[in-house]
């Protein structure tokens, strides 16, 4: 005999597994903390970030903690998940730079929403922005892919050097560096990024 597994159990789980374990890099808990607040207090919540600033993975984080549903941009445009659209969940909708998004569109569904985007929404001035990643940004997500040898790593200095680093970029020269070195150093970090 088949067991039967629900979707919606196994998606409750998945999102307590992702609101558990994701670790928010310092600058990425304080926007998220901010849309925290701001989410009960708004109909429509922005966070604005560029590409690898951890737009989806803050925007997830909301979602696990806030419950609603999820979508991605062209689920937005076809209009699916209009059925499951409770009168009072928040709809989180991510990149929605990528289709056209209007205030009549938004406001046949009668919800709480959440949106990420990469540009600045016009007709919702009210953003949270993640703009630059710090020092201790750097390390946080440094550590998800190098561990305890991030400690070895002169983060300031590698800060100083390449400030405007995203996610994708730390992600890499990290997985560069621990394929190649036993002990990384700050040097052959740096030497990774040219």
């Amino acid at each position: 005999m088949q067991r039967q597994v629900s979707i919606f159990n196994a998606e409750d789980d998945l999102l307590s597994l992702f609101a558990t374990t994701v670790v928010l890099a310092p600058t990425q808990q304080r926007v998220a903390g901010q849309m925290l607040t701001a989410v009960d207090a708004a109909e429509v919540c922005v966070l604005q970030a560029g590409s690898g600033m951890g737009r989806t993975t803050v925007l997830r984080w909301l979602h696990a903690r806030l419950g609603g549903i999820f979508l991605a941009a062209r689920q937005w445009v076809a209009g699916r998940n209009q059925a499951e659209a409770a009168r009072d969940s928040i709809i989180f909708v991510d990149d929605v730079h990528l289709v056209d998004i209007s205030e009549s569109t938004r406001r046949r569904w009668r919800n709480r929403f959440v949106f990420s985007t990469a540009e600045k929404l016009p007709c919702f001035p009210a953003t949270h922005a993640i703009k630059n990643f710090t020092t201790p940004d750097y390390a946080t997500i440094c550590r998800r892919y190098l561990g305890a040898a991030t400690d070895r790593l002169d983060m300031h200095e590698i800060h100083r050097a390449a400030p405007g680093l995203n996610a994708h970029q730390l992600k890499h020269a990290c997985l560069w560096l621990g394929l190649r070195y036993a002990d990384p150093t700050t040097t052959a970090f740096l030497g990774s990024l040219h």
